[in-house]
């Protein structure tokens, strides 16, 4: 049997022609996980015309967590939860390339969790590793006591087993700890989100324990940005923001595409979406 090359395309991306430019202005580099792809794909600027995509593999990454004071890089995977440490000067003498790079991500630490689904992960006030551990609908720290420390679970959740019972998904920071979570229903059984996957979103206050919103079209990524909680609606393809005292939200950008993962730099939102 013979394979066409043509047919074998290369992992490739397009852009439109500011986003060189915006880059390398901002003088920061994108770093997106795909599962589906097994990679974890670093884009930067090469010029104002030009960008450059460095792509990694690693087995089902998902949740990615920077931490801008040590510069570590935190990658959510299959089975572990693998820590980078920046090695600056190391980048300026790369073999392949030396002196192209400013930075270098050497792996430091790696904990073996096992099949936890990862969506969320941060660092904290304390350098610790949150996550969301979607596989057992809690929030849990990584360390290396156990495969995860439990440290909160939605009040609908009885008991914190492998069922992904209501697809809890996204973690927002708040003073180094988590404030915010989303998740797409409130079922206490097996995959029972699935029900009503696209009208049954929550965000819940992980403090009080209150579900301060519902309704919500599949809602991932909560971030809270000067203040405000924002969160994606993933089947509708908006970015919101929440209006936590009244329980309702506007629409601030629709989308195009099943948006999921964003974060801010200065005064430009940056945004993860799969085009459908």
């Amino acid at each position: 049997m013979s394979v066409n090359p043509q047919a074998l395309a290369p992992f490739s991306c397009t852009y439109s022609s500011q986003v060189p430019e915006l880059l390398q202005k901002l003088n920061c580099s994108l770093a997106i996980s795909t599962y589906q792809a097994g990679k974890l794909v670093f884009i930067s600027a090469l010029d104002e015309n030009k960008i450059v995509q460095l792509p990694r593999t690693f087995d089902k990454p998902m949740g990615i967590a920077h931490d801008e004071e040590s510069d570590k890089l935190a990658l959510a995977c299959k089975d572990e939860v693998i820590v980078f440490s920046n090695a600056e000067e190391l980048a300026k003498y790369y073999p392949r390339s030396p002196k192209k790079y400013d930075a270098l991500y050497m792996p430091r630490a790696s904990y073996y969790t096992g099949n936890l689904d990862i969506h969320d992960l941060n660092f904290g006030a304390n350098k610790e590793l949150y996550g969301v551990n979607t596989l057992f609908s809690s929030i849990v720290k990584i360390d290396d006591n156990y495969s995860f420390t439990p440290v909160w679970k939605p009040n609908f959740i009885d008991r914190i087993v492998s069922e992904d019972r209501c697809h809890l998904n996204g973690m927002a920071m708040l003073n180094g700890k988590p404030k915010y979570v989303t998740a797409f229903g409130q079922g206490n059984s097996f995959q029972s989100w699935r029900d009503t996957v696209t009208t049954g979103g929550i965000v819940i206050d992980v403090e009080t324990d209150e579900i301060i919103i519902d309704g919500l079209a599949m809602p991932h990524t909560p971030r809270i940005f000067n203040g405000e909680l924002y969160t994606l609606l993933s089947a509708t393809g908006e970015l919101i923001k929440i209006n936590r005292e009244k329980g309702t939200y506007e629409v601030i950008v629709k989308l195009d595409g099943f948006v999921r993962g964003m974060d801010l730099h200065k005064d430009y939102l940056f945004h993860w979406s799969i085009k459908t």
